[in-house]
């Protein structure tokens, strides 16, 4: 499993490049992926006359007989969830739509060199609209819990 703890990942987003594009947005992170391998089998026990084959590219096993018994299984370990948050950095100044992005970027270097006062950082679960629309943008996601 790959998920960074939260105050490390707030502290990778806190320098002026990034809080560029996320500040006063809603952002959707792909925090960690969980690998692993799956297997589906049938009740049915395997006879003596059990065909094995691998579909290569796809790193799947297909094992099957003349009994109706069968196992499919991935052969190597590959994500299976993603673990997402949604995240809003917050800063004090940046709610006027009408800033340069001269302004904008100014207003971002004085809080970072000034401690990072003012920069209010919220991470909670997506609501299930907003995995939705994770899933139609980049393909399907599968996950458990709540984020």
């Amino acid at each position: 499993m790959i998920n960074p703890r939260s105050d490390v990942l707030k502290e990778a987003t806190l320098n002026e490049r990034c809080l560029s594009a996320i500040a006063q947005k809603d952002v959707v992170m792909v925090r960690g992926l969980i690998y692993g391998t799956e297997k589906i089998s049938s009740w049915h026990s395997f006879s003596g006359n059990v065909t094995s084959t691998s579909l290569g590219v796809n790193d799947i096993e297909v094992k099957y007989d003349s009994n109706g018994g069968y196992e499919v299984k991935d052969t190597e370990p590959k994500p299976l969830f993603w673990i997402v948050s949604n995240m809003h950095f917050h800063i004090i100044g940046l709610d006027n739509d009408y800033l340069t992005p001269g302004e904008r970027l100014g207003i971002i270097r004085t809080h970072l060199e000034g401690k990072r006062e003012g920069i209010r950082f919220v991470e909670e679960a997506p609501s299930p609209q907003t995995i939705r629309g994770v899933e139609a943008g980049f393909g399907p996601l599968r996950r458990r819990g709540g984020g």
